[in-house]
């Protein structure tokens, strides 16, 4: 018996959650119970009657899932355009150079510090750091050009 809370924890779309369902229920044998529709509990209805209903019950949903699924993700991209024609910035903040970059990158390149004393120095992630650290070298190379 496998229970679950909600029928969207079978998958995103309709396809993968009957997939799913199918699976387990048919090929690997075991009963399911979705604790939020009362409805879906393979283990209550063995007869026919009882599993075809279940199984169309099961159809239904899945497909409100689905569109369910669909149109939040519509509903995403609307919000995502509105913002970027607005001008707003998506995503991680920008990360600038701090203002002692060239000193302790300096030091960095010299092997006089390690790159955490660096990142430290500077309060930078690792991840900020060795991005800056490209972005840097690219600038330096490109200058050059």
């Amino acid at each position: 018996m496998l229970v679950v809370t909600e029928l969207k924890r079978f998958g995103r779309n309709y396809r993968e959650i009957y997939q799913e369902w199918y699976h387990i229920t048919k090929e690997i044998g075991a009963d399911i119970k979705v604790t939020s529709m009362p409805i879906l509990d393979t283990s209550q209805s063995k007869e026919l009657l009882g599993q075809v209903i279940t199984d169309v019950v099961l159809a239904v949903l899945a497909y409100m899932a689905d569109e369910d699924w669909s149109e939040r993700r519509e509903l995403q991209r609307q919000g995502i355009a509105v913002a970027k024609k607005d001008g707003v910035h998506l995503g991680r903040p920008k990360v600038e150079f701090p203002e002692e970059w060239e000193e302790h990158y300096k030091m960095w390149k010299a092997r006089i510090i390690t790159a955490r004393e660096a990142m430290e120095r500077m309060g930078l992630k690792k991840d900020s750091f060795y991005r800056l650290v490209k972005k840097y070298e690219s600038e330096k190379n490109n200058s050059r050009d």
